[in-house]
C-alpha cells in the first residue's frame, strides 16, 4: 500500500473543494466563482445573471478569507492507494 499526495483546488470563497460549495452556508456567494471557474460542475449557473452587487460581496468574502489563511486555493491530500 502506498500514499500519494493530490493537488485539490478549493473555492476562495468558502474553502471547500468547488464540488462541496453547495452543501456550505456561503454557497450563493460562492455562484459567481463558480460560474466563472466551474461551470462544468454546477451547468444550472450558466443562466445566472452576475449582478455587481454579488460580485463584489463574492470579491469581499474571498478577500475576508484570504486575510484569514492566505491565497493558497490548493490543499495537499493523502490518499491510500491499495
Amino acid at each position: 500500500m502506498s500514499a500519494t499526495l493530490k493537488d485539490v483546488e478549493l473555492c476562495p470563497v468558502c474553502g471547500m473543494p468547488p464540488e462541496y460549495c453547495e452543501y456550505g452556508a456561503k454557497f450563493d456567494l460562492c455562484k459567481p466563482w463558480l460560474k466563472e471557474n466551474h461551470l462544468d460542475l454546477y451547468p444550472d449557473l450558466a443562466e445566472l445573471d452576475v449582478t455587481e452587487e454579488m460580485a463584489e460581496a463574492t470579491l469581499a468574502a474571498i478577500n475576508a478569507r484570504e486575510n484569514i489563511v492566505g491565497k493558497n486555493r490548493l490543499c495537499y491530500v493523502l490518499y491510500n492507494s491499495s
